[in-house]
């Protein structure tokens, strides 16, 4: 994906999200391969549909926490596109959980217009008091009258009477915050939550990709890092990180959009949780555009710090595969520990990768934890075609999305890999998701399964559906494995045919029926027949 159209999608606001700028073509196979050993099932799907109808793409980002405390995980929804608040001003829906499934929607919370509110969604107990806050990204907010400079809005659920309330705001510019704000930063275009100084207080990674580091060039890049306290998150010991920061490896260069995605992982397994750094725009050896991923580690006290921090791209010593412009290696990124030596492994995405010889039919890399951190020594190469599936086709991009999860219940980390691009037989971009199973040996041996849309509570697929555009695990039914969410932004809503979204759920493996929520339904849940 060339460099110019990732900086337009970056927000969305002039072309929504640019569902359209990317083609693909043919035609794909439908059918769920191999066994799935217990991991998400068809029986058991459902899917969330939207209450409000307009153009609003509810199902770009998603989230699971325990919002209200009960014990059980709820999920949250982003809908970046809606115009409730003001054109692009977004918004947040809210389901809890309730008695092993989730119950009806609990609350809305809207931007205001050209926010683009809900392009991303973390959890974390930043105050430590048991109960789940919902960081909330904003990109396109003006702050200090600076268009679209960005900010990230913390939200609590209080209960019926008020909902959904913001906690706090978070931006650049504040008094302890080691950067300023400047217009088009797009502050909040990515999120991740760890605890960085293992203090019990859950930490936010804030990506800035569009940042302009240095004195020339622009979209360079740069993580802000907010701490938890006892009164939540706050701008008090912030950091900042880009590749002009002391010690970080590599340099910040024009649209390298370090910070496009982020996640967090144990890799060296010492407790203190981890940040890997997207940046596909990154020159690889002398490959422009051609991307990597920067790794920086947790610390005593001090939190992340750059001392021991690894730059990984194509070329990296051990890494299967070839670098080539416009690759996209590290577009996004999943933490999980795949093959259950109790450290936590990464996942690469590369969606513009050319396996065989498809034009950007996508790729993931994976890297293994190890007591130094990640290493390349066993480092995975996965596409469609080397896992036993049908091959991917051009423009497939797979690896745009990725999220781990057990989702069989196992000790092993599952991957799950979104190629939102692909087509459903004869229909263009409709999108769809792969499973993969972790093992001893890592991903590669792992049976799996392919999901798109037609045969799920969410079908029949449509064209420029983008199923898999983002993904999400959590146990919203409370059984034990981890559910597989997956956005399908573009759905077209049939009252309005306008973009209104919606987010499948599949079950993993011990629930047998699932429900589906409509909001013309006055009875809530109806159950979808297996």
């Amino acid at each position: 994906m060339p460099a110019t159209l990732r900086r337009l999608a970056l927000l969305g606001l002039a072309c929504p999200l640019l569902f359209s700028l990317l083609g693909a073509s043919g035609g794909a196979v439908e059918a769920q391969l191999g066994p799935t050993y217990g991991g998400p099932q068809v029986a058991g799907n459902f899917a969330v549909l939207p209450t409000l109808v307009q153009t609003s793409r509810m199902g770009t980002s998603l989230a699971v926490g325990d919002f209200d405390g009960d014990g059980e995980q709820d999920l949250a929804i982003g809908a970046p596109d809606d115009t409730v608040g003001g054109a692009g001003a977004g918004r947040v829906d809210l389901y809890l959980a309730h008695a092993g499934g989730l119950a009806g929607l609990s609350d809305h919370y809207y931007g205001t217009a050209g926010q683009a509110l809900g392009l991303q969604l973390a959890a974390g107990d930043f105050d430590g008091d048991g109960v789940d806050e919902l960081a909330v990204g904003a990109p396109g907010a003006t702050v200090a009258a600076l268009e679209d400079a960005g900010m990230v809005v913390i939200l609590s659920w209080t209960g019926v009477v008020q909902g959904l309330i913001e906690v706090a705001s978070l931006h650049q510019g504040l008094v302890l915050v080691p950067e300023d704000a400047e217009s088009f930063d797009a502050f909040g275009s990515d999120l991740a939550v760890g605890d960085f100084n293992h203090d019990s207080f859950d930490d936010l990674a804030v990506g800035v990709p569009r940042e302009d580091v240095g004195a020339t060039g622009s979209d360079h890049g740069l993580v802000n890092i907010f701490y938890g306290f006892a009164n939540g998150l706050s701008d008090f010991g912030s950091q900042t990180f880009s590749q002009n920061s002391n010690l970080m490896l590599g340099q910040s260069a024009t649209g390298d959009l370090f910070g496009w995605s982020l996640a967090v992982g144990d890799f060296d397994g010492d407790d203190y949780d981890d940040l890997a750094i997207g940046i596909p725009g990154e020159i690889a050896g002398a490959i422009a555009d051609a991307g990597g991923v920067a790794v920086l580690y947790g610390s005593g006290n001090t939190g992340l710090a750059a001392g021991t921090n690894q730059l990984w791209t194509e070329e990296s010593p051990g890494i299967s595969g070839n670098a080539a412009s416009g690759e996209d290696f590290g577009w996004d990124l999943a933490a999980g520990d795949f093959n259950g030596d109790g450290r936590d492994d990464l996942a690469i995405g590369a969606p513009g990768d050319n396996p065989q010889g498809v034009a950007a039919a996508g790729a993931v890399y994976a890297l293994d934890g190890d007591a130094a951190g990640l290493t390349a020594t066993g480092s995975e190469f996965l596409y469609a075609a080397n896992l036993g599936e049908p091959a991917s086709l051009p423009g497939d991009r797979y690896g745009s999305s990725l999220v781990a999860g057990s989702f069989d219940g196992g000790p092993f980390s599952d991957l799950a890999i979104g190629s939102p691009y692909a087509p459903a037989s004869a229909t263009s971009q409709a999108g769809r998701v792969d499973f993969v199973l972790g093992g001893d040996f890592g991903l590669a041996g792992g049976g799996g399964a392919r999901f798109q849309a037609t045969g799920l509570a969410s079908g029949p697929a449509q064209a420029n559906d983008h199923f898999g555009w983002a993904l999400a695990a959590g146990r919203i039914d409370g059984d034990g494995d981890d559910e597989l969410i997956i956005g399908i932004p573009g759905r077209l809503h049939a009252q309005t045919n306008q973009p209104a979204g919606l987010v499948q759920v599949l079950l993993g493996k011990s629930l047998i029926f699932g429900h589906a929520f409509d909001a013309g339904n006055s009875n809530g849940w109806s159950v979808v027949a297996p």
